[in-house]
């Protein structure tokens, strides 16, 4: 067998803000990049589960007191790998206290 070397390399930003006085938004955008010096597929280790080539990630949250009992949740979550199809997700909740 011989040896195959791979390289991943990761960028990340993260921004937090703060809304009013009792909500918060947090947003994350990463960037993972890998290479290898043999052609054919990675080891899924090696690689750390992604695909050779540029991937994105994108990751948002936020929450905000509406009244004493009463809160809005928005998530969001993003992925484009390569060369596979991109896949995202969202969830809003509305939470209540009695």
């Amino acid at each position: 067998l011989d040896a195959i070397r791979v390289q991943s390399v990761s960028q990340s930003v993260g921004i937090q803000h703060r809304v009013g006085k009792s909500g918060r938004l947090h947003l994350d955008l990463e960037r993972i990049t890998v290479s290898a010096d043999q052609p054919g597929s990675l080891p899924y280790i090696l690689a750390e589960g992604f695909p050779r080539g540029t991937s994105y990630r994108f990751r948002g949250n936020g929450h905000i007191q509406l009244s004493g009992n009463l809160m809005l949740i928005v998530t969001a979550y993003s992925r484009k790998e390569a060369d596979r199809q991109p896949f995202s997700s969202a969830k809003v909740e509305l939470r209540t206290q009695f």
